[in-house]
């Protein structure tokens, strides 16, 4: 695990009392702001990367825009190819929401391994609150999902 430090931060009250409502719906607010920052964190890298491009275009975002990040053409076809194959299911969010998340850490999907099914998984199921049966489930389809991928589009099996 790397390592963490503690950080104040002094923010405008309608946001620490969002912030208190959602920990009262049981969501921990702790994780939530990790991952906001991991992903601005992300886009800021992946526009150090292609020439600040990312940054501008968060930059010239208007107030609720949302940045959304899909999954290469590459990414849809081999889901597609996947659920074609019946290895796996049709209409599962599941990994294109992995096929992002390896996106944003820079990933390329023949390059991922089990650690970061699990690493993914782990974030998903903390900030979603999934239950620990949920979170195998997720974790044995991306597996299932991984080794198609590997075997079909990067040559080899499953690393």
């Amino acid at each position: 695990m790397k390592a963490e430090h503690k950080v104040c931060i002094t923010i405008p009250q309608h946001l620490a009392k969002w912030l208190m409502y959602l920990e009262s719906e049981g969501i921990e607010t702790s994780a939530l702001i990790r991952e906001l920052l991991q992903r601005l964190y992300d886009v800021w890298v992946l526009g150090a990367r292609e020439g600040e491009q990312a940054i501008e275009t968060v930059s010239t975002m208007e107030p609720g825009e949302t940045l959304e990040i899909k999954p290469s053409e590459k990414i849809l076809e081999i889901i597609r190819k996947c659920e074609e194959a019946k290895v796996c299911d049709k209409d599962r969010n599941i990994y294109k929401r992995f096929a992002m998340w390896l996106q944003s850490h820079g990933i390329n999907i023949c390059s991922a391994t089990d650690d970061h099914i699990k690493s993914f998984v782990s974030t998903y199921a903390t900030l979603r609150k999934v239950k620990s049966n949920t979170a195998n489930y997720m974790t044995w389809h991306l597996r299932r999902f991984l080794r198609f991928a590997h075997e079909t589009v990067c040559g080899g099996g499953n690393k």
